[in-house]
């Protein structure tokens, strides 16, 4: 056991995790992963924390195609004592709406 007298989790489980909770909400119409950034594991997770995701647009710019963009989002990782467990950024290209087409 840790110095924490509990089982920690393995920071890349917690990173994939977070991340693949914030890509539901932002991500479902990407073309393609530009890149990750700025990725900081802040406090332990132990074994039986719930984590939670939320996401901020940074920054939304064209890309050179047309149908697409380049958004960039700050992820965030809390968990159920709103402990900011983890922060990350990520580039992605996304889908511009007006080329949805009809559903």
């Amino acid at each position: 056991l840790s110095p924490l007298k509990q089982r920690i989790s393995y920071g890349g489980v917690n990173f994939s995790l977070v991340m693949g909770l914030a890509s539901q909400d932002t991500c479902e119409n990407a073309l393609a992963e530009l890149g990750l950034d700025n990725i900081r594991l802040l406090v332990p997770v132990v074994h039986g924390d719930t984590l939670y995701a939320y996401s901020e647009v940074l920054k939304a710019e064209p890309a050179e195609r047309e149908d697409a963009g380049i958004v960039t989002f700050r992820h965030y990782g809390v968990n159920q004592r709103d402990e900011l467990v983890f922060q990350g950024e990520r580039r992605v290209l996304l889908k511009r709406r007006s080329h949805w087409g009809d559903r």
